[in-house]
């Protein structure tokens, strides 16, 4: 049990396995819509000496979703499985189980290269996780 690190920590997971991974928002993520309807998740830019030389201090990093990922970025909670955020998706969205599965799988493990979320094994480590990190992942 634990955190699964960059892409699923290079683990060779099986499907169950990553179905029943519990994604948890990076704690400083938030979902802005601009007044044309477009979705950002923004991530403040870390604080390094680095970033504060090239001037991007304050930039946050942005991700653009549609509604499909905002429907997706919603039921991220840290303590939803995937497999519970895949079935309501497909419910949803009346498509089967399947395409669903895909689809949040790779949304999520985009979200995760991005470090806007992190994936846990149990709700025990997300806790311990958001508590240790001090808001950063």
């Amino acid at each position: 049990m634990g955190l699964i690190g960059n892409y699923l920590g290079g683990a060779q997971l099986s499907r169950q396995e990553l179905l029943e991974i519990i994604p948890v928002r990076h704690p400083e993520a938030k979902l802005v819509e601009e007044s044309t309807g477009r979705l950002l998740l923004l991530l403040p830019a870390p604080d390094r000496l680095f970033y504060r030389w090239i001037k991007v201090v304050g930039k946050p990093r942005q991700f653009e979703i549609d509604a499909l990922g905002r429907s997706v970025w919603d039921m991220v909670d840290g303590h939803r499985r995937v497999q519970k955020i895949v079935t309501r998706f497909a419910e949803h969205n009346k498509i089967n189980i399947r395409e669903a599965e895909l689809g949040v799988m790779s949304f999520l493990t985009t979200l995760r290269q991005r470090n806007l979320v992190l994936f846990a094994t149990d709700d025990t480590v997300v806790v311990q996780a958001t508590i240790k990190s001090g808001k950063k992942f």
